[in-house]
């Protein structure tokens, strides 16, 4: 018995929707996220003082604010 040419195995429909909070709520994040770790890493030279410098600098920083806060 011969097959129809209109019979088919299987179908495959694939459709592409874009996603708008990806792109206009995510990609800038990104993006921001990026750039802030790209200046960031001015600041990693290796150099263990200049780290230990920057975690006096922050725990003061701290302090200051829980002062002002509490």
């Amino acid at each position: 018995m011969k097959e129809s040419a209109y019979l088919v195995e299987r179908v495959r429909f694939q459709a592409r929707v874009p996603d708008r909070i990806e792109h206009r709520l995510y990609g800038p994040l990104i993006a921001a996220a990026a750039a802030l770790g790209n200046r960031a890493r001015a600041l990693a030279t290796g150099s263990v003082h200049r780290y230990l410098g920057y975690g006096f600098w922050a725990l003061t920083g701290a302090l200051i604010v829980l002062v002002v806060l509490w």
